[in-house]
């Protein structure tokens, strides 16, 4: 699978298992965004019979997640990935608690409504961790970033993103 297919099916299980479907599963135009059925691996209401038909015999092979889904596809980067992820998931969660509309959202976290969109369907290229974090400070976040030392044992330091 391409490296750019990954992480945009990486975003979409990271959003999946948050429990988050952008704009409550609809686009502008009323289409599904993403099918979180499809993703979590149940059928879709309209094609329920086919997909019962087509697995009535069939066992799927799986493996429990990491916690990282980036690094369960094999991603570069992946813990940069999902700290990204995580807070494009804080976004949409506010967009949605909120009931507020894309262009909406877009006005207060400074973010262009289209590149927001990306966002949401899980394009991360282009926008930076500092932009994400200022998109959560305009939404009336308070962002801690804290450096500390790390135990001498340790191989490399590490980010670590706590959502409260």
């Amino acid at each position: 699978m391409p490296v750019a297919l990954r992480k945009d099916f990486g975003v979409a299980l990271d959003i999946a298992q948050q429990g988050l479907t952008p704009e409550g599963g609809r686009n502008a135009k009323g289409r599904s965004g993403f099918d979180r059925n499809a993703v979590e691996g149940r059928p879709c209401a309209a094609r329920e019979t086919k997909w019962e038909k087509l697995m009535a015999n069939t066992i799927i092979d799986y493996e429990e997640s990491s916690g990282n889904v980036f690094a369960d596809l094999g991603l570069a980067h992946a813990d940069d990935l999902a700290y990204k992820a995580g807070l494009i998931g804080s976004i949409m969660r506010y967009q949605q608690e909120y009931g507020l509309s894309q262009s909406a959202l877009a006005a207060l976290v400074d973010i262009p409504q289209p590149r927001l969109s990306n966002l949401f369907r899980g394009k991360m290229g282009g926008i930076t961790s500092e932009k994400l974090i200022k998109a959560c400070a305009r939404l009336g976040w308070h962002v801690r970033i804290v450096v500390e030392e790390h135990p001498v044992d340790a191989v490399a330091g590490r980010v670590v993103m706590e959502v409260g």
